[in-house]
């Protein structure tokens, strides 16, 4: 592909080129009688300042391509998050269970440290009134 236009600039070349993607983008579209007269005006007119425009909102477009791809790349990962901690969940059962069928003394012992450590933590919670060090 050949970057240089006729006067041997990039710049005309990447004018006539965006140039050439907006009217095939707005031709590919079915719009009001109106809109299409507004943009066959301005896809006609080679002005900087409309070239310029017309670059800053197909970056626009990108940046809020990137950012739609964000936020279900934020989704999916929530969604594997909680399916992860789910299966975690359901493994810590699964063996707490045959702890408890095969050696019933250590299971007493790792479930008595596990609800000493629960009901500390809800003592130092402070959503019961209680907060260590206050007086």
């Amino acid at each position: 592909m050949n970057l240089q236009g006729s006067d041997g600039s990039c710049f005309t070349a990447l004018s006539r080129t965006l140039n050439n993607l907006t009217t095939t983008h707005w031709k590919n579209q079915r719009l009001g009688a109106t809109r299409r007269g507004t943009l066959a005006r301005l896809s006609q007119s080679s002005g900087d300042g409309q070239l310029m425009e017309r670059l800053a909102q197909y970056l626009d477009n990108l940046e809020d391509m990137f950012f739609a791809l964000g936020l279900v790349g934020e989704r999916i990962r929530r969604a594997l998050q909680l399916v992860v901690i789910v299966i975690a969940s359901f493994l810590a059962q699964f063996v707490g269970i045959l702890l408890a069928l095969s050696r019933p003394p250590l299971a007493l012992a790792v479930i008595s440290l596990l609800v000493v450590g629960m009901l500390y933590r809800s003592a130092t919670n402070g959503r019961f009134g209680y907060h260590p060090g206050t007086g």
